[in-house]
């Protein structure tokens, strides 16, 4: 009897313990992290911070570190400019990071932004060479999986701030949609940097209509208020935000800036430094002195956010990433010494300043103070964070171009990508851009103007080096360039035709899956994407059929044929 009597006891007492602990969760306030949540919680603090800033039309020579002095691009180190435009905050994370000193992006903004989402060129996704218009009904494939929905699958809080221009005709191609937590910004291409509107393109006819949302609501409140520094309130607000709601998860940002982006607009007190140093001489000179305005100040944002991320004490724990979309826009730009600009395959077209600073211990820490002159692509970010940092999985992710560059940027490895497709078509031999080694191939047709020259910005004088000759071929015309002892693109070394093979048979291999532009593909223009029929602001295209059309369509040879 004695141990009946001491089984139902224990079995009481557990009981009571049982409903204790019930009540007690119970009464546990929401807003508490209850200990088997702060034990699973603890597992996310070695994951880093991401702040990937992306500029737009940022050039070449727009940045401190490029400006007269020996690069990848100036080996010689000759002049580059007689006003140099001052960036200090981003000199100073460049300074603590690794510059990329052959680092290529897409000519153009949409394909250069559906790259760094997907990891996959732009022919493999039917995103380029052109941009997305913003009357036309289509973007970024719904079946491709973004970098931010694979964050979120590691337990990232992801945000965007800024530019979207990946898709708006259909709420499926938004970024709410595309697995970022809260957007504030634009969706189409560019807008009035304090109006935050744009043209309806009817023959480039008016009115202006609102294009700037607070997640997938319209914001008509910042009317006035000048885009960067509407952009870098919202960034430190999501900082200060994460740091006292979820410090115990790893935050992505992606600050996608509208800056440098026309239309040519900045707080006046910016232009002075520069029109004391600029004498105003002519329409020219005085968009350059506009543009270095506008880099001032978004390089003082950027500045700002930094300064969050260290209040926070997110700064040690954060990777930086930091790039252009495309090279600079001509007159107001500067590239030099590369030949090209923005829509152009030339290296001012697609070599852009780029950096990358890693956390101060831990999954993401990188070497500070070096340079990685190794051939690197805007579609590596994706597995070079995700399975090289990370060590996650791309589950889901159609094949990927991306490649993993984390250990070689580590200085653990060999850098692994030998060979870039720029640009393919998905017939024929026009309008191709490759590079193999140190030899980079052109081909004449869309983005390669054989009179493409070097641009010199307005209030520089300095002679430049004539565009070369193209070695016509079937009537096409191929350049080939040592890129690594003539980055400017002079010597043209297209007739050793063994040379032209090897480059041409790479561009043959990658045109096995390669897809026509959308672009080419859809209607020029989608009456129902007028703003005045959706509220009167830019956003989906509400009584759109073409746009469900297009979004089921399937643009590619044989998407189930791809290897993987």
């Amino acid at each position: 009897m004695r141990w009946k009597a001491a089984f139902l006891f224990l079995t009481a007492t557990c009981f009571l313990y049982y409903l204790t602990s019930i009540d007690s969760s119970e009464k546990t306030d929401p807003g508490t992290t209850t200990t088997a949540t702060k034990s699973a919680a603890t597992s996310q603090k070695d994951k880093p911070n991401i702040i990937l800033i992306l500029a737009d039309d940022l050039g070449w020579n727009d940045v401190g570190w490029n400006q007269n002095k020996k690069t990848t691009a100036n080996p010689e180190g000759t002049k580059t400019t007689n006003v140099e435009v001052k960036t200090p905050s981003l000199d100073k994370l460049k300074a603590e990071g690794i510059e990329l000193g052959r680092f290529y992006a897409q000519a153009l903004c949409s394909p250069t932004r559906s790259a760094l989402m997907t990891g996959r060129y732009q022919f493999h996704t039917g995103l380029g060479p052109e941009y997305i218009r913003d009357h036309k009904p289509y973007g970024v494939p719904v079946d491709e999986v973004f970098i931010s929905q694979l964050l979120k699958r590691s337990s990232y809080e992801t945000h965007i701030v800024g530019k979207w221009h990946l898709g708006l005709c259909n709420e499926a191609y938004t970024p709410i949609k595309r697995g970022f937590d809260s957007f504030l910004g634009l969706l189409t291409g560019s807008t009035d940097h304090y109006t935050h509107s744009t043209i309806w393109r009817d023959k480039w006819s008016g009115p202006y209509y609102l294009d700037l949302h607070n997640n997938t609501k319209d914001c008509t409140s910042e009317n006035s208020t000048y885009s960067m520094e509407l952009f870098t309130r919202e960034a430190i607000r999501i900082i200060n935000n994460h740091h006292n709601n979820v410090p115990w998860l790893p935050l992505f940002l992606f600050f996608s800036l509208q800056a440098v982006h026309r239309p040519l607009q900045v707080p006046s007190r910016y232009l002075t430094q520069y029109q004391q140093l600029l004498p105003s001489g002519s329409p020219d000179v005085d968009k350059r002195i506009k543009m270095a305005a506008m880099i001032t100040n978004m390089d003082e944002g950027i500045g700002k956010v930094m300064n969050a991320l260290r209040d926070n004490d997110m700064f040690d724990n954060s990777v930086i990433i930091f790039m252009s979309d495309n090279g600079g826009e001509i007159p107001e730009s500067s590239n030099y010494p590369l030949r090209g600009r923005k829509r152009t395959n030339w290296e001012g077209g697609i070599r852009v300043p780029a950096f990358i600073k890693g956390t101060s211990s831990g999954i993401g820490s990188l070497p500070k103070g070096t340079k990685f002159n190794e051939l690197m692509h805007v579609t590596d970010w994706l597995p070079t964070l995700i399975k090289g940092m990370l060590g996650a999985e791309t589950e889901g992710c159609k094949q990927l171009d991306g490649v993993d560059q984390w250990n070689a940027l580590k200085g653990l490895s060999q850098p692994p990508r030998e060979s870039l497709a720029v640009t393919i078509p998905p017939d024929g031999f026009e309008a191709i851009t490759v590079f193999v080694g140190r030899y980079k191939l052109l081909t004449s047709g869309q983005n390669c103007d054989k009179d493409t020259p070097q641009f010199i910005h307005p209030g520089f004088d300095v002679d430049a080096v004539p565009p070369p000759e193209p070695v016509i071929k079937d009537g096409i015309g191929y350049w080939v360039f040592d890129i690594i002892s003539d980055p400017t693109e002079s010597t043209n070394l297209a007739s050793n035709s063994s040379l032209v093979d090897t480059l041409r048979d790479f561009a043959v291999s990658q045109q096995t899956f390669a897809v026509p532009d959308i672009h080419t593909q859809v209607p020029n223009f989608d009456p129902t994407g007028n703003p005045k029929l959706n509220g009167g602001t830019w956003g989906p295209f509400q009584k759109s059929t073409i746009c469900p059309s297009v979004m089921n369509r399937r643009f590619s040879k044989s998407v189930l044929s791809e290897p993987h």
